[in-house]
């Protein structure tokens, strides 16, 4: 068994250990802009551990933003920038950075940690 199984084992672990801990978040997929220029989007549900606080992060591009909360995803999920989030209270917001270590096999996170701007 390499790391990387060993990784996915662990996360399945923590995935089903954590599961009383995850609320239902609503993912606000952008897949394209209608014919006016505003954009698409699609939703699906995902569980998350959210953690619901103000506080300031850096992002990838070294800018130091306000974030309202943080959402950890224990499994692969594929987040991008584009896509908003929306909590079980209504909080919603997009995804101003997100970390994870990424799974070479499947280009996604083991598992993923993003914050809402």
């Amino acid at each position: 068994m390499g790391v990387a199984d060993a990784l996915r084992a662990g996360i399945r672990v923590t995935d089903l250990v954590t599961d009383s801990l995850q609320a239902p978040v609503t993912l606000q997929r952008r897949t394209e802009q209608d014919g006016y220029g505003n954009a698409v989007y699609t939703e699906s549900v995902v569980r998350g551990v959210v953690e619901q606080r103000q506080q300031k992060v850096m992002t990838a591009g070294g800018e130091l933003v306000d974030v309202r909360a943080s959402v950890t995803f224990p499994r692969p999920v594929a987040i991008t920038s584009q896509d908003r989030l929306v909590l079980q209270d209504g909080t919603a917001g997009f995804v101003v950075k997100r970390d994870g270590v990424m799974d070479e096999s499947t280009g996604l996170g083991f598992a993923t940690v993003v914050y809402l701007g």
